[in-house]
């Protein structure tokens, strides 16, 4: 009987493991690397791990899953998207878990999994949950077995001291291991995986002590929490070691991540004020100055207040739009001289939107304008130096959700963010945001594939929309014709034929509704993370 393990590194990068592995530091992924497979992993567009995480449960894209971000897409109109944030309702295709069906599967922590749905076998929430003090689980009564969660609340990391935010990290990883030993012995599988947000959470707090010349960082600083990084990625390393100990002979091993990481870029290209300077976008009259000046006041609060997030969810909707308007800018342009605007992904990746009659709440861009405009825009952007590459969004999504992307999307050079700002095309990041978050995401994430099926050597061109083919395939499940994804034929040590199954039942579930306190809960954990603005 095949087994599989699906090992799980939320946001890691070969350019921060290599020189570990290097030193010797990881000896586990080193073994794991030397006897298997390893490889780069192409994530999706944009890389937030609320898509990224859904397109390697379903195998899908997200023009197919329906999962763009942590809160829902909604383009109709100006903010971008619903107040509404995702759950694992929101993910319109069936999973891994529900393919692998009887063979029997232990889920836990894969973010994007709350509330937790029936499956053959057992399931812990991963984040974003209202609490992760609180471990929710399927079936509801597995929770009593589990170590409780207690080290991870937003608030505990974010007011930390770096070490302490280390430790933090370093116990949740004891703790992940703990448990997910004690149900592969207490659960009869085949498929087991886990997710891990340290590695992910150690880069966004630590790169700023190993990038030279980020803004604000003394020698004294990179002395004294320059091996942070490091030591989280041996925590994590420790922790499948442990795991891989306990597994039963025979278990094939995949270690994943969602995407890479990189140092966050302290310079923004900001696309609204250079659609200003072609002409296409309109700022409201003599709104730029006092508009900025209380968008920064309002972004200083919500990073300084710790209530800010209690406080919005508890206002009245009115001025809950204000803000969200105020936060965006969208209050700062005058619509009615708007042909196109840009819209928030996730670094390196920005869409560009037309205001198109019909389809924006005051939009002016006449339907048989729409190709023409947007083939304008594209040439321009496609010149500018901050800009690496610019896609239509039907050549990047296949699938029902494809409307929810933005008409335009755009890859920006990884030394740059993305701004919201009328004022500067390119301008500096306020100090203020780069203290707490230093780490962003980029494209390539991490493939090792090690065990008795897996060859040795190197797999270029390896998608994240190609593990849950390839994993169905490794525990000799049908593989659904319609996935996007392919099997990873070339990780084999000799060929076999792959099982198709039918097509997937695909379709949006039944929507969940989060209280206002579990949305409070969701959103500071997200925010602590620097996945919310």
């Amino acid at each position: 009987m095949n087994r599989l393990l699906i090992a799980g590194l939320d946001g890691a990068t070969w350019a921060v493991l290599d020189p570990l592995l290097r030193a010797g530091r990881l000896p586990t992924l080193a073994r794991l690397c030397e006897q298997g497979t390893r490889g780069d992993l192409a994530s999706v567009w944009p890389p937030i791990s609320a898509a990224a995480w859904a397109t390697a449960l379903t195998g899908m894209n997200p023009g197919r899953h329906g999962v763009y971000d942590f809160r829902n897409l909604d383009l109709s109109h100006y903010a971008g998207h619903e107040e509404r944030l995702t759950t694992s309702a929101d993910i319109a295709a069936p999973t891994l878990f529900d393919h692998a069906g009887d063979a029997g599967s232990i889920a836990y922590q894969i973010p994007l999994t709350y509330p937790p749905r029936p499956i053959h076998g057992v399931m812990v929430a991963g984040y974003p949950t209202p609490d992760r003090r609180i471990a929710y689980t399927y079936p509801p009564d597995l929770a009593r077995r589990l170590e409780p969660p207690d080290t991870h609340t937003a608030d505990r990391v974010s007011r930390a001291t770096p070490a302490g935010q280390l430790a933090i990290f370093q116990r949740g990883l004891e703790q992940l291991a703990d448990n997910v030993v004690s149900l592969s012995q207490g659960v009869d599988w085949r498929l087991l995986m886990f997710v891990t947000g340290a590695p992910d959470g150690a880069q966004h707090r630590f790169f700023k002590f190993v990038t030279p010349g980020y803004p604000g960082i003394t020698h004294a600083d990179r002395a004294r929490h320059g091996d942070l990084l490091a030591m989280a990625m041996e925590a994590a390393d420790s922790a499948l070691s442990r795991i891989l100990a306990a597994m039963p002979e025979g278990t094939d091993v995949l270690v994943i991540s969602d995407h890479g990481g990189i140092a966050r870029p302290w310079r923004a290209f900001h696309a609204n004020a250079w659609l200003i300077s072609k002409g296409w976008l309109a700022p409201r009259a003599g709104g730029r100055a006092p508009y900025a000046t209380l968008q920064r006041f309002v972004e200083w609060s919500r990073h300084v207040v710790p209530l800010a997030d209690w406080a919005k969810q508890r206002l009245p909707p009115p001025a809950r739009r204000w803000l969200a308007g105020m936060r965006t800018g969208v209050d700062r342009i005058d619509w009615a001289r708007t042909r196109a605007y840009r819209v928030k992904l996730s670094h390196p990746i920005e869409g560009i939107h037309l205001n198109l009659e019909g389809r924006q709440p005051r939009g002016v861009v006449p339907v048989g304008d729409y190709h023409q405009l947007r083939q304008e825009i594209m040439a321009a952007l496609a010149a500018r130096p901050e800009v690496v590459t610019v896609a239509r969004r039907e050549d990047v999504y296949d699938g029902p959700y494809r409307e929810r992307a933005p008409d335009i999307l755009f890859q920006l050079r990884p030394d740059l963010d993305g701004g919201a700002g009328l004022e500067h095309v390119v301008a500096d990041v306020p100090r203020s945001w780069l203290r707490s978050i230093s780490g962003y995401h980029d494209l390539t994430g991490i493939l090792v594939a090690a065990g008795p099926q897996f060859r040795r050597g190197r797999l270029e061109g390896a998608r994240l929309m190609d593990i849950a083919p390839t994993a169905l395939h490794a525990i000799g499940k049908p593989v659904p014709v319609d996935m996007d994804g392919q099997v990873l034929h070339e990780l084999w040590r000799s060929a076999r034929p792959v099982l198709s199954g039918p097509a997937t039942d695909a379709g949006a579930r039944s929507p969940v509704t989060l209280s206002a306190d579990e949305e409070i809960g969701i959103q500071a954990a997200l925010r602590a993370l620097g996945y919310l603005d």
